[in-house]
């Protein structure tokens, strides 16, 4: 019973802490265009040892299986430029708290809420009909360059590196990715709360 009290009570601790930890990301990430170390590495430690104490082995697991889920489904985008390391790590951090399961649906409404905040960007600067424009591009460049991979067709490497996007809408954009992770984190947790499939 008061093991069961303790778990209770600890996970209910963790949400606030997730609470505090993305309303104070989405401050810095906003105002200061970054997320501190200072933030993350604290909750992901907290996890990990608090879920240890009341959980045992299962719960490491159950910590660290987040944190990894977290911490890999961005890291791609990372690499590609797409993020910064501090949405990578609050990520990791959200996983800690979270499990790998609800990881894995945050970081889903996590991307779509991303997404849209990116379109919505766009189409408020007047930069939409470009990035279109530009994806194109580089989807076609794509396709070129593993056509000339397969014929080594000089006519095709040419046309390859003769398109070109369009500096005026092809300059990097900062997105604060930290509220498109609040909000995917603040679905979870509240389909969570309310036991709504598939959240449970």
């Amino acid at each position: 019973m008061g093991n069961r009290y303790g778990e209770e009570m600890i996970l209910s601790l963790n949400n606030l802490i997730l609470i505090i930890l993305i309303i104070l990301s989405v401050k810095y990430d906003i105002f200061e265009r970054r997320i501190p170390n200072k933030l993350t590495i604290p909750v992901i430690l907290w996890g990990i040892v608090t879920a240890g104490i009341f959980s045992g082995f299962n719960g490491i697991l159950f910590s660290i299986s987040g944190f990894l889920v977290g911490l890999a489904v961005f890291f791609i985008p990372f690499v590609l430029g797409g993020m910064g390391a501090g949405d990578v790590k609050l990520m990791a951090a959200v996983g800690s708290l979270l499990g790998w399961k609800l990881t894995v649906y945050s970081a889903l409404l996590t991307a779509i809420a991303g997404g849209i905040i990116v379109i919505g960007y766009t189409i408020y600067t007047g930069k939409f009909v470009g990035m279109i424009k530009n994806m194109g591009v580089h989807f076609i460049k794509w396709i070129l360059y593993f056509i000339y991979l397969a014929t080594h067709n000089e006519g095709v490497f040419r046309k390859y590196k003769s398109l070109n996007v369009s500096k005026a809408y092809g300059e990097k954009t900062y997105i604060p990715y930290g509220v498109a992770i609040a909000v995917g984190t603040i679905i979870v947790l509240a389909g969570n709360h309310f036991g709504y499939a598939p959240f449970k």
